[in-house]
């Protein structure tokens, strides 16, 4: 297990969403491992990059204070094994997860405890098996993807930096990074989403006609820390009373303090450092050894978007032995939840989850059903393709949102967003409205469902009044029009957790 657990968070509300998942878990500071959540600066994306460098810079703040008179960074990472998991992204082809994150996305796994178990208990269980060597290690990983590393020798001990890839076809790695290693290892350099033309002209196919797929797992020892952090403008005073870890002037100060374009560990660090670049003016690769260690295969069971989700929970089990099968013939995935009345409609790929239903809902098929409370006092009757996800606000109301299951929340208006699968602009033009009336004051860039001020907020019982006309295709209401409404960044950062919690666990069958 490791001494530290660190997770990234986007922004405040996200990261509070964190820490009360896994206070649920009892993990915090206090527990073994300790935890942390750290969100990006400013409430603004800064990108998995400097994420990395703000928390190692923070880590080492924290470390400082049980080695007191250190002779160098790497002297404060030395026999600690610490583990950070980037998950600050919005979710946002995921909306029915966007308020607690992808990362906590409940999953149909037999556990003893109280709890549903989700994505992050899988990521979590799956790193913690991975051997560290006592010199100390961090270990950075992505919080969307189950990749079953745990269970490979991955020659972590070795020094520098060593990023962790399984050979997949050139058609699987067009949708990844690619490494490029040479026979004992060494990596020679690096490309994102490449063609098979693009792989072959780079020498990133190998003889067996395979790539190698960047599993976002990358290791750093203490001198590979330390060399990224004094390169980001972090330094280690000791020339006074008390030590200190300070933040000069630098990169990091920038992201910080000036908003420094936002930099990927993945799709910029890693191939500056391949083909020995500078990257802002940085050299971060300097005497460093880097190399990959090759897995034989992995799972890579990804939910990063709805139609993923009902793949993964309606279609074939992932090779995962506590995966829950589906009863013989069933095509829908009922999991920490509570059917009062059997479904008018239950049709194929359809996922509930919890929900209290107290009325019969009508579910053709392709549906994503999450959070309805038992208080609500009307039948769910969706069409095919639709998804909704009901969320407690703090201020005491819900909140209804309705999504298709191709819906991204993300591409603008202008670049053929959809909303119920439709263009975006059709149910503009259907429902009478004008852009000013969803997106107020805001470019056309931002004009996403993500920004769309469609959400009016309501008592239990009445949730679904306000949204009804949007699945028939009807003109606004003027009561809708009339309405204070949110946008579902906005439904996000007003999400109640602990009550969002507290239904999970009256609904889970382990109560």
């Amino acid at each position: 297990m490791f001494d530290l657990l660190v997770l990234t968070a986007s922004n405040q509300g996200q990261a509070r969403a964190y820490q009360s998942e896994l206070a649920a878990r009892a993990l915090d500071e206090h527990s073994t491992p300790r935890t942390l959540v750290v969100a990006d600066p400013g409430g603004r994306r800064v990108g998995s990059g400097l994420s990395t460098l703000q928390v190692l810079a923070e880590v080492a703040g924290r470390l400082l204070a049980h080695n007191p008179q250190p002779a160098s960074l790497a002297a404060l990472f030395a026999g600690r094994r610490v583990c950070i998991i980037h998950c600050g992204g919005d979710s946002r082809r995921l909306p029915a997860y966007a308020a607690q994150g992808k990362i906590f996305a409940p999953l149909p796994l037999d556990t003893d405890g109280a709890r549903p178990a989700a994505l992050f208990d899988l990521i979590l269980d799956d790193l913690a098996r991975i051997p560290l060597p006592d010199q100390g290690r961090v270990l950075v990983a992505t919080g969307d993807v189950f990749l079953d590393v745990g269970r490979h020798h991955l020659g972590f001990d070795r020094p520098g930096i060593v990023g962790v890839a399984w050979p997949d076809t050139p058609e699987r790695g067009s949708r990844h990074g690619v490494y490029i290693a040479d026979p004992a290892g060494a990596i020679t350099g690096f490309v994102h989403k490449p063609t098979r033309d693009q792989a072959h002209a780079l020498g990133a196919i190998r003889a067996d006609d395979t790539v190698l797929i960047d599993t976002g797992v990358v290791c750093l020892d203490p001198h590979a820390v330390e060399h990224w952090l004094t390169r980001a403008g972090v330094t280690l005073e000791t020339d006074h009373p008390q030590p200190a870890v300070r933040t000069g002037p630098g990169l990091l100060q920038s992201a910080i303090e000036t908003g420094s374009p936002a930099t990927d560990l993945y799709g910029d660090i890693l191939p500056a450092l391949a083909h020995r670049e500078t990257l802002h003016r940085i050299d971060w690769r300097g005497p460093l050894p880097f190399s990959v260690a090759v897995i034989p295969e992995s799972p890579f069971l990804h939910i990063g978007t709805s139609r993923e989700l009902l793949d993964t929970l309606t279609g074939k089990p992932p090779a995962i032995t506590r995966w829950r099968p589906l009863p013989a013939g069933a095509s829908a995935r009922i999991h920490n939840s509570r059917l009062d009345r059997t479904p008018r409609t239950l049709g194929p790929r359809v996922v509930i989850e919890a929900c209290h239903l107290r009325h019969a809902p009508t579910l053709p098929g392709s549906n994503i059903l999450v959070g309805v409370p038992g208080a609500l006092d009307a039948p769910v009757e969706l069409p095919e393709g639709w998804g909704l996800v009901c969320l407690p606000l703090e201020s005491g109301a819900w909140a209804a949102l309705l999504f298709g299951d191709a819906d991204d929340f993300k591409t603008p208006l202008a670049r053929a967003g959809s909303f119920g699968n439709r263009p975006l602009q059709r149910f503009l033009d259907t429902s009478g409205l004008a852009a000013d009336d969803l997106w107020p004051g805001l470019p056309e860039p931002e004009h996403t469902l993500w920004t769309a001020r469609l959400w009016t907020p309501a008592d239990a019982p009445g949730m679904l009044a306000p949204v009804a006309w949007m699945l028939s295709g009807s003109t606004a209401p003027a009561p809708w029009r009339d309405a204070p409404r949110l946008s579902a960044a906005q439904v996000m950062a007003a999400t109640d957790h602990r009550r969002l919690l507290d239904t999970r666990r009256t609904l889970h069958p382990g109560e």
